[in-house]
């Protein structure tokens, strides 16, 4: 199956996608270059594609039973690319990882809880524990010139003196683009089985590594199962955001029971047809698709990073482990966050998302996805020099 070569520019301007045509910032003008929301300006893979067109030649979509291929293409993935044996029973489908995160928020705390993010940390955590009236427990991590780490005597001091009963967690993490290892994955499974604090970790960007392999929490260390909730989506791998499909592997009876409920209480048990369609023909047959993409945005990365230390003196850039965000500083630059934002959307015409989005600890921060075709990518950062010299 022969896909669109991820240089080619696809015009997506007037179809109603978030990313080009809802543009946040208020901006009146149409040359704006969006890189903030995280979807990629590539074409999905043939395999997404040739599912969703044999079964769109049935003209009826009525309830969906989850066939066994379903089931099958999900182990078989998990084990292929990372390693992870989880059966069928372990699997519950849910729309997003969101959705995910929220189901588990309501099915094992309790309103006043309190709950523990990382920062800097996935801005949607913020929402899921706030609108459901938990308490938001920040916990800086660590920052070196090009690295972040977690502290986990810090976290290990909030849980005992704030009584955290859960921690949301990115693996690999938005918006630094780290994947952690074996040992800092290990280490935080065992905190959290030691002080009886539920680990809900949101691996969404499992596939989207471009240096260290990917470890999920559950192959990390064995206490996992009986603390831990992992949730994974195909949307982000091969850019299908819009047919709201995901699923969460738990592999303790009580914590699928307590989930299972909280999703019956939600009302959201139905499946997305096409959704389904369209993850079973990804994991069946999207994985040398993968593979290129990754290449392809690992050469992004480089040229991305090594422009902006070059041409760009007032910012820093590293190159990520994983997803296809850079994390970028200016705090050499001295400026505001808004000057910052100002600067990058305002006269460069280049959308990114602000690094205050993040909960704490990103004010001279923005991150940039560069999930685009490399001529997009080269305008955008001839732009950002211009403005920013």
């Amino acid at each position: 199956m022969n896909y669109i070569p991820f240089d080619v520019v696809i015009n997506r301007r007037g179809t109603d996608c978030s990313k080009w045509d809802a543009i946040p910032y208020n901006i009146q003008t149409d040359d704006v270059i969006p890189m903030w929301v995280a979807d990629m300006d590539f074409a999905c893979p043939p395999a997404v594609t040739d599912a969703l067109t044999k079964r769109l030649n049935h003209p009826i979509f009525g309830y969906m039973q989850l066939p066994e291929a379903y089931w099958n293409s999900i182990t078989d993935w998990q084990k292929k690319r990372y390693g992870a044996d989880i059966s069928k029973n372990e699997i519950i489908p849910v729309s997003s990882v969101l959705g995910g995160v929220a189901m588990a928020v309501q099915g094992l705390t309790e309103k006043g809880d309190s709950i523990l993010v990382p920062t800097p940390g996935y801005h949607a955590f913020y929402n899921a524990v706030t609108f459901n009236e938990r308490r938001l427990i920040i916990c800086p991590m660590k920052k070196t010139e090009d690295h972040y780490e977690l502290d986990f005597d810090l976290i290990e001091e909030k849980i005992l003196a704030e009584q955290v009963k859960m921690i949301l967690f990115c693996s690999p993490h938005n918006p630094t683009g780290r994947i952690w290892t074996v040992g800092e994955l290990s280490r935080l499974v065992e905190l959290c089985f030691r002080h009886h604090v539920f680990l809900i970790s949101d691996e969404i960007h499992a596939d989207m590594t471009l240096s260290n392999p990917f470890t999920t929490i559950f192959t990390a260390n064995s206490y996992a199962k009986e603390i831990a909730i992992a949730l994974y989506s195909p949307t982000k791998t091969f850019n299908i955001a819009g047919l709201c499909t995901a699923f969460a592997v738990i592999k303790n009876d009580f914590l699928r029971n307590r989930f299972n409920q909280a999703i019956l209480a939600s009302g959201l048990k139905v499946k997305n047809t096409l959704g389904i369609e369209a993850l079973i023909g990804a994991y069946e047959h999207g994985e040398l698709w993968v593979n290129n993409l990754q290449n392809y945005l690992l050469e992004n990365a480089r040229f991305a990073v090594a422009y902006i230390n070059k041409h760009i003196p007032v910012a820093h850039a590293y190159l990520p482990e994983a997803t296809y965000f850079l994390w970028i500083d200016f705090s050499m630059s001295g400026m505001s966050p808004d000057t910052i934002i100002e600067k990058c959307v305002y006269e460069a015409h280049v959308a990114i998302t602000r690094g205050t989005d993040f909960i704490n600890g990103g004010d001279s921060f923005i991150r940039l996805n560069y999930a685009c075709p490399r001529s997009l990518l080269i305008e955008a950062l001839n732009r950002l020099k211009k403005v920013f010299i």
